[in-house]
């Protein structure tokens, strides 16, 4: 754009932009209604309490145990669906070790020594953390885009 003296530069692309057409009948047509439903569907995921869900961003968002657990159990669930033989309920058994070690660190970094880890997480929050990262997961391991492993 020039200024009142006329140094500047035109726009980019030489000022002239093409004109849309109206997509009326694309947009409201069968297929893309089809197309938009699809979009963002996720699978319905485990209702989540406090407890959980605190569990979850801690281990989310430690360095630490996203390159000693999270990925390499990414890593891992990607290779069995690669092969054809992912089972959601072994996932969530391994999640559920994932979320033992979360349990763990957090005590560690919070706790004190009145409370140990296994009762400041109880068995049934962490398996609600390992249901909720099973469920949360699945779709990203299978597009193999939180992988490390390309096989």
């Amino acid at each position: 754009m020039k200024d009142a003296k006329g140094h500047g530069s035109d726009a980019r692309g030489g000022g002239n932009l093409p004109v849309v057409q109206s997509n009326a009948a694309y947009i409201s047509g069968p297929a893309h209604q089809a197309g938009v439903q699809q979009v963002g569907q996720r699978p319905a995921l485990p209702p989540e309490g406090p407890e959980s869900r605190e569990l979850r961003l801690f281990a989310d968002n430690d360095a630490n145990l996203n390159r000693q657990s999270t990925q390499p159990i990414r890593d891992n669930l990607g290779k069995k669906m690669d092969k054809g033989v992912y089972d959601p309920t072994l996932a969530t058994k391994l999640w559920g070790y994932h979320a033992d070690r979360a349990a763990q660190s957090y005590a560690k970094q919070f706790g004190s020594a009145d409370q140990p880890w296994h009762k400041m997480f109880t068995p049934a929050v962490r398996k609600e953390a390992a249901a909720h990262w099973e469920a949360d997961e699945r779709d990203d391991i299978k597009s193999g885009s939180s992988r490390t492993y390309k096989g």
